[in-house]
């Protein structure tokens, strides 16, 4: 039906179709629809990988938690905004003897203790908000919690960190951690 219409269509350089209003709009508006589409990708190309590079500058790349610059922009807000009596705090983790694991066993086995932590702290430590804040400590924040409840968390955290398994490093090494406690104070 459509090839039987086109092969009916007079399309040499006389005819009334290459003449026409519709012809001359379609030719006038077929360069500025092109250009809008490929504006349009773009934009939505350039928007995308802003995005993506967004995340990255606020992500860390071993463990995928939140960087020390993601962290603060997450925690500065909550805290600004709290009353007085607000019952936030910190938690902060710092793997002991990690230069040791390091020095003895190379920077590999320390990358994976590292992201290892990380998705320990993930699974036990009941928090949206948890960073790797520098090379192998930790922090995690809580808007609404007691010392009882992060007590609780810290060796929800510990236990962990005890049953963890990491296949390079040997097992007779185990990973402990110190972990510290803050509990805002009124305004602090």
């Amino acid at each position: 039906s459509a090839a039987v219409l086109v092969k009916g269509l007079d399309t040499g350089p006389d005819a009334a179709v290459q003449v026409s209003p519709y012809w001359a709009t379609v030719q006038a508006i077929t360069p500025a629809v092109a250009i809008s589409v490929g504006i349009i990708f773009m934009v939505a190309l350039a928007a995308q990988l802003f995005g993506e590079l967004r995340t990255q500058a606020d992500r860390d790349y071993l463990t995928g938690l939140l960087n020390r610059r993601g962290f603060d922009k997450r925690v500065l807000p909550s805290l600004g905004s709290g009353s007085a009596t607000g019952t936030a705090a910190l938690m902060v983790l710092d793997i002991d003897d990690f230069k040791q694991i390091n020095d003895s066993f190379g920077h590999a086995v320390g990358d994976d203790v590292i992201a290892a932590v990380g998705h320990v702290l993930e699974r036990h430590g009941r928090t949206e908000l948890v960073a790797r804040s520098g090379g192998e400590e930790y922090a995690l924040f809580y808007s609404h919690t007691s010392c009882d409840e992060l007590t609780e968390i810290a060796d929800d955290i510990r236990m962990g960190l005890r049953l963890m398994r990491i296949p390079s490093l040997p097992s007779s090494r185990s990973v402990t951690a110190s972990i510290g406690i803050h509990l805002r104070r009124h305004a602090e």
